[in-house]
Parts: structure tokens; C-alpha cells; sequence
């Protein structure tokens, strides 16, 4: 996601499985784990680096995103599923993006403990993108 709100010009469309995109707040909940990976938003310094790279604190009214297509899990223990519901309304009402947002109930993060759930989730990908790009063969 942080490609997508730095670089828009650079994709045709998107898709963002359970993303973090709140790099400000990641550290609420189960994201305390990541403080040794990405910074803590609480320390100043830290926090400064985070807000330029946090995907919801770079989107911009003045830049054109591409069709986006977010996919979450309501029960995801590992990345809240706020971070997408965020992102989806973020891009949806203040970059005025196409966006396609699916939450997806049960499962766990990513969806890899039932096999229904991970061709549900490849299916619902590669659907969107032979949608917005067109099927391969045409």
C-alpha cells in the first residue's frame, strides 16, 4: 500500500491483502509486536519516519490512484482488520478511488487454515484484475 499512495502512476490496479496501513497506530493491539520492525509511533523520531511512510497519512486529493481491490479478515488476530476498513474508506472518500473491499468472516490471518478460504480469496484476486485489465487472451 505504501506503493500504491507514494507511486500511483506506476499501477494499472492494486490489491492489498490484510494490509497495515495506520503506521501511526499500528501499535495498538496485537501490532505491539511490530515496535522492533517498523519504529515506535509513540517516540518522536520514530513517529516522524512512520507518518512518511504510513499508506493512510500519504494518500493526496491531488494524485489519481488506480482501482483498488482490499481483502481483510474480520477475526485476523496478527493485523486488525481496521487497517483495511480504513484504507478503503480513505481512498473511497478522499482520493475518490475505485475501490473493491472484501472482509472476509472466520479464518485466520491470510485466511491459510481452510483451503475454501484461500481459493476464495485467489478467486475473488484474479477476478478483479481480468475485470479492470481484461482477460490475457482477449
Amino acid at each position: 500500500m505504501a506503493a500504491l499512495t507514494q507511486r500511483p502512476d506506476l499501477f494499472a490496479a492494486t490489491t492489498a491483502r490484510v494490509p497495515v496501513v495506520d503506521l501511526l497506530r499500528f501499535n495498538q493491539g496485537a501490532g505491539t509486536t511490530w515496535i522492533g520492525e517498523y519504529g515506535d509511533p509513540t517516540k518522536p523520531s520514530d513517529r516522524i519516519f512512520l507518518k512518511k511512510l504510513s499508506p493512510l497519512e500519504t494518500l493526496s486529493k491531488k494524485k489519481n490512484y488506480p482501482p483498488t481491490l482490499i481483502i481483510t479478515r474480520s477475526n485476523d488476530d496478527i493485523v486488525n482488520p481496521f487497517h483495511g476498513r480504513k484504507m478503503a474508506y480513505a481512498l473511497s472518500k478522499n482520493a475518490k478511488a475505485k475501490v473493491f473491499y472484501f472482509e472476509a468472516e472466520g479464518g485466520s490471518h491470510f485466511g491459510r487454515s481452510h483451503q475454501a478460504s484461500v481459493a476464495e480469496t485467489k478467486a475473488l484476486i484474479f477476478t478483479f484484475f481480468s475485470s479492470i485489465l481484461g482477460h490475457p487472451n482477449e
